[in-house]
């Protein structure tokens, strides 16, 4: 059987596809195999019935892996191939690109300073239309192209020189007579600027030197209005300081008065609280025998509650793990494990003697 592909070019490919990968065959291969399974009666409630189901299970792996195995190492082969071919078109593409190469190098090498040259001129429009050219630099191509020997010209060059020539000297020399008359605009500009700056430097200097004065003024009658304040400043504290003299003589009176008031009521207020702390002591004393009475009481119906618990609670964690224990068991069962060694296995896993084998209960 042969398949065909179209290319990039638009040619017709054709591949040839072996037998037994064709679908036809793989998918008769498996209606076989299929009929002789739906064939079998199957027993999971028998040893050898189980046995008899892993054994169909392990022939139907082996009839997929005769007919996979082969078509994968077809398909490595296949693979391999377009990489052979992709560097066999490449190394000899490079072979006739170099030789294409090594034919036009010399010319290459000898027109290089004529392309240069002509690439130079047809810039010359480009650049002077600068918004920043300067007669110099039109000046500057003007010379270079008046220095240029046509007679050096390649003959099939000569028809492209002399149109790029008459452009760049065109243009050169229209743009030098409109930026002379620019550049003489400005220097007239810029003699106008100077004499203008001149003169408001000079009214600059007028405005400072009238507003120094006018500094010198404020500062001098602002000196005397801080003199003047000064002066007040301490005739009002001296008189404050006065003033507190005789407010704090008679504060200080004051204070001798209300000491002597205090030193009485304090021997009062300390028999009364000797009195009151003899009662509070005795309060506090039938308080805490009566607190740890209670303490005690609390305690051992705390610790009777938590031994209930506890048992409550070991009896749950065995049932619960006494549950996922039987579900493991049958579930070995079911893979074909006697019921002894799936117990051995949970009692081995359960006492974490496997290593990164663990039951999560």
């Amino acid at each position: 059987m042969k398949t065909e592909l179209i290319t990039k070019e638009n040619t017709t490919v054709a591949i040839e596809i072996p037998v037994n990968f064709q679908a036809e065959f793989l998918e008769n291969k498996y209606a076989e195999v299929e009929k002789e399974v739906e064939a079998e009666v199957l027993d999971v409630t028998t040893e050898d019935g189980r046995k008899r189901i892993k054994t169909i299970a392990a022939d139907i792996n082996k009839s997929k892996l005769t007919l996979d195995e082969p078509i994968r190492a077809h398909l490595r082969i296949i693979k391999a191939q377009p990489k052979v071919l992709e560097k066999n078109a490449r190394d000899s593409k490079q072979r006739f690109e170099s030789l294409r190469e090594s034919v036009l190098e010399p010319l290459t090498v000898a027109q290089k300073f004529q392309d240069d040259l002509l690439i130079w001129l047809n810039n010359v429009p480009t650049n002077c239309s600068a918004p920043d050219v300067t007669s110099e630099t039109l000046n500057f191509y003007l010379a270079e192209i008046e220095k240029i020997d046509q007679s050096t010209i390649w003959q099939e060059l000569k028809k492209k020189f002399k149109v790029a020539i008459e452009n760049a000297t065109t243009t050169a020399m229209v743009t030098l007579e409109r930026v002379e008359q620019q550049e003489k605009q400005a220097a007239e500009l810029e003699v106008l600027r100077k004499q203008q700056a001149e003169a408001e430097q000079k009214e600059n200097d007028r405005l400072i030197a009238e507003q120094a004065a006018a500094d010198e003024r404020n500062r001098l009658e602002y000196k005397a209005s801080i003199e003047k304040q000064e002066i007040e400043r301490r005739a009002v504290e001296a008189k404050q300081r006065e003033e507190k003299a005789i407010a704090d003589a008679a504060i200080e009176k004051n204070k001798a008065i209300e000491a002597e008031a205090r030193e009485k009521q304090a021997v009062i207020d300390n028999k009364a609280r000797e009195e009151q702390a003899l009662i509070d002591a005795k309060k506090r004393e039938e308080l805490a025998i009566e607190q740890a009475t209670e303490k005690e009481r609390i305690r051992l119906e705390e610790v009777a509650a938590q031994e209930k618990q506890d048992a409550e609670d070991r009896a749950n964690n065995n049932a619960h793990r006494a549950k996922i224990n039987r579900s493991i068991l049958v579930a070995m069962i079911s893979l074909g494990f006697t019921e002894e060694e799936g117990k051995r296995f949970i009692t081995v896993v359960a006492k974490e003697q496997l290593p990164d084998i663990r039951i999560l209960y």
